[in-house]
C-alpha cells in the first residue's frame, strides 16, 4: 500500500499579496508551485491537494455583489461563492497537473471533487468573524465597506481585508470519496478553500456563510484519509517566533507541546500563521505523524529534514556528497533538488531535467535569436521529424560527433561528418525543422506557423557563409582589425 500525502496549498503561494489578480497570474504561480510538489509526490505516493481560497473567494463575492447592485445578475451566498472558487482554483490545479505529469511521462488521473465540510451551527466563529478574503483595501475604501457593516481587519503593510465568519471543521462529507479516488491512483484535488460550509438540519445538508479555514480542513481530511504526512504550503520558509520584529526567531522543528505553548503566547496570529500551527498540532497529536510548514522552493529539502538554512558547502566535492561523506552534511545524499541545483553549475550543449534544456544563443540580431529556438521546437515536437532527425544522425559515432563540434568552431558549415559537408547536414535539418514547425501548425503572427522564423539560418545554410565568417572578413578587410568596430556597427 503506497503512503499518502495531504498537501495543503497556500492561497498566497498561488497568487502572492504583492501580486495584482488576474487568472494568467494564476496560472503562473500555480504551475510553479505544482512544480515542486510533483518532484517529490508525483509517483510513488497517493496524493491529495487542497488549497486555499481567501484572495479568489472574496473577489467572486465581489463581483457577485456589483453585478446585483447593477441589477444584471442574482446574487450568490458565500457558500456558492466557496463553492464556484473550488470549480475555479480545481480546474487551474487540475490543469496543470495533468500537463506536468505528461510532460514526466506519467499517465496518471487528476480529479477535482466539490466537497462539503461540517460545521456546528453554534460555532463562536460565526460571531466572531476572523477569516479575511478578497483584495485589500485602502482607508478609503475600508470607510465606504464599514458603512455597509461589513467587518474588516487592518493587514500592517497591505492595507485593509474583509472578514467572515470561520467556524471549525468538524467532517469532510465526501472524505471516503477521496480516499477511494487517491487509492486507485488518481491525484485529488479537495476540500478547497477549506470545503464548502454546511449544518445538519433534521438529517439534511444546508449550506451556511462562513469560509472554513483550509489548514484546518486539511487536517480534518488528513486524518479521515489516515495520512502519513500533512505538508502546508505557504509563502515564508519556516515558522518564526516573534515574525517580523528584531528578535525573530526561525523555527527548523517544533514538539506539540512547544508548537501549543507558543501558539497560547500570541506568538501566531489570527488568520495568518496560527489556523496553521494548529492545524499541525492537530495533525501530529492525533496521528503521531509529522506535519510540515514551508514554501513550495523549500519543500523537499525540508522533507529531508534540512531546516531551510543556508548551508555552505564551497569548496567540497558533488562526488563526495553522492557517497554521503560532505564535510557540510555529514552521512547525507543528495535530492533530486540538490541534482538540480548541481546541473546549473555545468555548461554542456544539453542538460536533461524534467525537460531538455539546450544552449541558447547569448546576442545576435533578433531574427537570429528567434531562429535558434524555433529550430528545436521543429526538430523535437513532432514525432516524424523527431524520427528523421534520428534516422540523419543515428550512424554518427560518438568520436564523429566530437570531432564535429570542434570542427565546427574553427571550420565553420565547410566542416564534414561521416564524408558529408556540415552545409550539406544544416539545410536537411532545416528541411525537417521546417515540416514539423507546419505539422505543429502553431499560429504566429500572420503566418500559419513558426517555419518563418527559421528564414535567418536557412540564408546561412544557402550561402554557406556564418555570421563568424561575415565578422571575419570584416575584421580583415573595411575594418583593418580594429575590433572597437564590432561594438560600434552590431549593437543594437
Amino acid at each position: 500500500m503506497r503512503p499518502l500525502a495531504v498537501v495543503a496549498l497556500g492561497g498566497h503561494s498561488l497568487l502572492p499579496k504583492t501580486e495584482r489578480p488576474t487568472m494568467p497570474r494564476q496560472f503562473r504561480y500555480t504551475q510553479r508551485a505544482m512544480g515542486y510538489v510533483l518532484a517529490r509526490f508525483g509517483s510513488g505516493t497517493d496524493l491529495v491537494l487542497t488549497h486555499g481560497n481567501g484572495p479568489q473567494v472574496g473577489h467572486i463575492l465581489l463581483r457577485s455583489e456589483l453585478a446585483a447592485a447593477a441589477k444584471e445578475a442574482y446574487s450568490i451566498p458565500l457558500s456558492v461563492a466557496v463553492a464556484q472558487s473550488q470549480g475555479e482554483i480545481g480546474y487551474i490545479i487540475q490543469q496543470t497537473v495533468h500537463n506536468q505529469l505528461r510532460q514526466a511521462g506519467q499517465d496518471r488521473a487528476v480529479v477535482t471533487v466539490l466537497t462539503q465540510v461540517l460545521v456546528d451551527h453554534q460555532d463562536p466563529g460565526f460571531q466572531n468573524p476572523t477569516k479575511p478574503i478578497g483584495p485589500f483595501y485602502s482607508e478609503a475604501q475600508a470607510e465606504g465597506l464599514r458603512r455597509r457593516n461589513i467587518p474588516l481587519v487592518k493587514v500592517e503593510g497591505h492595507g485593509w481585508r474583509r472578514v467572515v465568519a470561520s467556524p471549525r471543521p468538524l467532517e469532510v462529507i465526501e472524505a471516503e470519496t477521496v480516499r477511494l479516488l487517491a487509492q486507485a491512483g488518481a491525484v485529488v484535488i479537495a476540500a478547497g478553500g477549506g470545503g464548502i460550509p454546511v449544518v445538519r438540519q433534521r438529517g439534511r445538508l444546508q449550506g451556511v456563510d462562513a469560509v472554513i479555514d483550509k489548514d484546518l480542513a486539511s487536517s480534518c481530511l488528513a486524518k479521515a484519509l489516515g495520512a502519513q504526512t500533512l505538508v502546508i504550503l505557504t509563502d515564508v520558509r519556516q515558522v518564526s517566533l516573534s515574525y517580523g520584529q528584531a528578535e525573530q526567531q526561525d523555527l527548523s522543528r517544533m514538539t506539540v507541546a512547544e508548537a501549543r505553548s507558543w501558539l497560547e503566547q500570541g506568538h501566531f496570529l489570527p488568520g495568518s500563521m496560527g489556523p496553521k500551527v494548529k492545524a499541525a498540532i492537530d495533525f501530529a497529536e492525533n496521528t503521531g505523524n509529522p506535519a510540515l510548514i514551508t514554501t513550495p522552493e523549500a519543500l523537499e529539502a525540508a522533507l529531508d529534514h534540512r531546516d531551510g538554512t543556508y548551508i555552505d558547502a564551497s569548496g567540497q566535492s558533488f562526488r563526495d556528497f553522492l557517497a554521503g561523506r560532505l564535510p557540510a552534511l555529514p552521512g547525507e545524499h543528495p535530492t533530486m533538488t540538490d541534482w538540480a541545483d548541481h546541473l546549473t553549475t555545468i555548461f554542456p550543449e544539453a542538460r536533461l531535467k524534467s525537460f531538455i534544456e539546450m544552449r541558447g544563443a547569448d546576442g545576435g540580431p533578433w531574427r537570429r535569436l528567434c531562429a535558434l529556438p524555433a529550430l528545436w521546437v521543429g526538430l523535437i515536437y513532432d514525432q516524424t521529424a523527431l524520427d528523421a532527425a534520428w534516422d540523419l544522425a543515428k550512424g554518427w559515432t560518438g568520436e564523429q560527433r566530437e570531432q564535429l563540434r570542434l570542427d565546427a568552431g574553427k571550420l565553420g558549415l565547410k566542416a564534414s561528418i561521416a564524408g558529408r559537408s556540415l552545409q550539406d547536414v544544416a539545410q536537411e535539418v532545416l528541411r525537417i525543422a521546417e515540416a514539423g514547425l507546419k505539422a505543429r501548425a502553431r499560429a504566429a503572427g500572420f503566418d500559419r506557423d513558426e517555419s518563418h522564423f527559421l528564414n535567418a539560418v536557412r540564408e546561412i545554410a544557402a550561402s554557406g557563409r556564418t555570421a563568424a565568417d561575415e565578422l571575419l572578413a570584416r575584421y580583415r578587410g573595411d575594418w583593418d582589425g580594429d575590433l572597437d568596430r564590432i561594438y560600434a556597427e552590431y549593437s543594437y
